[in-house]
């Protein structure tokens, strides 16, 4: 009895390690490869990183999407068909969490509380005149996050630093 009781434990273990994505708790990671995370990766990531979709919540991408033909200063305007599917790709993957919640009136990830509070000794340093980095831009996170194109941003890994 006590060796089937363990059987089903561990069952019941493995099945919630194996959860699907959509279902499983909000990561950076970016989503598996599909055919919307390639439009995304190819229309958005030929002007700037693809952000992974977790990092702003689903009604902040919304907000983008609905304005692409003045994001930020270009037309990053896409086919009817292409923005439909960026949209389901964004209500599947964007976050729901409070704290990657966008500053108000702002569309930009980097000014969100999240952000800011992650990226407040660099800023602080920059603010006084200190250059701790060679940063170009706050949206160029691959300047010291070597995998944030794969939504991967332990600054405390030391080895991600190296790759």
């Amino acid at each position: 009895m006590f060796v089937k009781l363990i059987a089903a434990m561990a069952l019941f273990f493995m099945l919630l390690l194996t959860v699907n994505d959509a279902t499983a708790s909000p990561s950076r990671a970016m989503p598996k490869q599909s055919p919307a995370s390639a439009l995304y990766k190819d229309e958005c990531g030929s002007c700037h990183l693809a952000f992974a979709p977790s990092l702003a919540r689903t009604e902040d991408w919304l907000r983008i999407t609905s304005s692409l033909s003045r994001h930020f200063g270009s037309d990053a305007s896409v086919s009817p068909q292409s923005l439909a599917m960026l949209e389901t790709y964004f209500k599947t993957y964007g976050s729901n969490r409070e704290k990657y919640k966008f500053a108000p009136g702002s569309l930009r990830i980097s000014d969100s509380p999240w952000f800011q509070r992650k990226h407040r000794k660099q800023r602080l340093a920059e603010a006084i005149g200190i250059r701790t980095t060679s940063i170009r831009a706050w949206s160029d996170c691959m300047q010291c996050h070597a995998q944030a194109d794969k939504g991967y941003f332990d600054d405390d890994d030391e080895d991600d630093k190296r790759r």
